[in-house]
């Protein structure tokens, strides 16, 4: 960059020393301006070189600050991962790795994460959930191509699911060809899920178990996704909201099979006294007529009403736990005070003794979640992505989700 500097100054100099020919001389003043022209084109050469490397310059300056920022992450993902590989994009065993792509058109590096022959951008929870649920390409678990496998001959229910897996490998075993397992995961009542790699082999392990005299496979139950519709007028009853869909959005009127395609969840209150959040649930093709062909507006009448997904996570709002509401709060019935959203105690927020210190989960401090060891971090809200216990809930729920993939 100095060098062109040098070059430019020196140009400019030139300029400067060189005398203009006498008025009325013509030959001197039509050489002038030829020596002008032909310095002003070599100024606007270097000058347009100066511009592309200090674009070049800063460029690098970004890369080397983002690593430097990302350096402690960088290095934990390597000591997780027994080292990066710079031959392989992704490790086979479907580790994570990370990498480095660099952008067609010129622009920063972007860290991406490598997970099961999948590039995935290392984005957080908020963006995220911003976004519609979109079925991605990857090899990972989906309970689209899970079979529940159990014993025929169990109606006392005293076989384990260990038993269950017993008998499952040794039919697969007998006839392997066409099966690809991947995984398989022990269920409660002597039930196994069995997860295939495609398709194809998980219509060749359901025939290969249903056509022995000892094991049943079935497909795994999942739940109707949730749609939260935002600013619905109190008027309107709840249960005439499925039908007041149906009148005004022809689309999903005619995507509904029975009176259940529909049905009020729960409802919500909104920021605005004279409307409420209503929670319907609905099949997944009419959930994705609403977020995708009616761009996530719904019609009531004369209102159009702003739909999302709804969470599948419940949250009790009284105990801050998992898997019921405040109205079925046990915790609640017995006339237990509330739990803190900001601390581990018992006590409304707005009471909170420790207010000026950082929040405290009151799950992750007392609970150890997947560990014998509790969370090293557990400055963060119970409800917060951050949170170890509320994201492996939040997995567990979308899984048992069907959004139509």
């Amino acid at each position: 960059m100095s060098i062109v500097k040098q070059s430019i100054d020196r140009a400019t100099s030139s300029i400067k020393k060189k005398g203009i020919a006498p008025t009325g001389n013509h030959h001197g003043e039509q050489f002038s301006c030829f020596g002008k022209r032909k310095d002003r084109s070599r100024i606007s050469a270097l000058e347009q070189q100066l511009v592309e490397e200090r674009s070049a310059m800063d460029k690098l300056t970004k890369i080397e600050k983002m690593v430097l920022e990302n350096r402690e992450t960088l290095t934990t993902l390597s000591k997780q991962n027994g080292g990066f590989n710079s031959t392989t994009p992704y490790k086979q065993n479907g580790d994570l790795n990370l990498n480095t792509s660099n952008k067609q058109n010129g622009n920063a590096n972007e860290t991406t994460l490598y997970k099961q022959n999948e590039k995935v951008k290392a984005v957080s929870y908020a963006q995220a959930t911003g976004q519609t649920i979109k079925r991605s390409n990857t090899t990972t678990l989906k309970n689209s191509y899970a079979s529940i496998l159990y014993l025929k001959d169990d109606k006392k229910k005293t076989k384990t699911s260990t038993d269950a897996l017993q008998v499952a490998r040794k039919l697969v075993c007998s006839k392997p060809a066409g099966t690809a397992i991947i995984a398989n995961k022990l269920l409660s009542n002597g039930k196994i899920m069995i997860f295939s790699k495609d398709e194809n082999s998980k219509a060749n392990l359901d025939d290969l178990i249903n056509a022995s005299d000892e094991m049943i496979s079935e497909e795994p139950k999942r739940q109707n996704p949730v749609i939260l519709l935002k600013g619905v007028p109190k008027e309107i009853d709840r249960d005439h909201v499925p039908e007041i869909i149906k009148d005004c959005n022809q689309d999903i009127a005619n995507a509904c099979e029975n009176e259940d395609s529909i049905t009020v969840a729960y409802l919500k209150n909104n920021r605005k006294e004279h409307l409420v959040n209503v929670a319907i649930k609905v099949t997944p093709t009419i959930r994705r007529i609403i977020l995708e062909t009616l761009d996530r507006n719904v019609s009531f009448g004369f209102n159009l009403v702003y739909a999302e997904d709804a969470s599948p996570v419940r949250q009790c709002f009284h105990c801050l736990s998992f898997g019921h509401s405040q109205t079925k709060c046990p915790e609640k019935q017995k006339k237990e005070p509330p739990q803190c959203m900001h601390c581990p105690g018992k006590h409304l927020k707005a009471n909170c003794p420790e207010k000026n210190k950082k929040v405290t989960c009151c799950n992750c401090a007392k609970r150890p979640g997947t560990s014998d060891k509790q969370p090293e971090n557990i400055n963060h809200s119970p409800n917060s992505d951050k949170c170890p216990i509320y994201k492996a809930v939040l997995s567990k729920a979308t899984s048992k989700t069907d959004y139509g993939y």
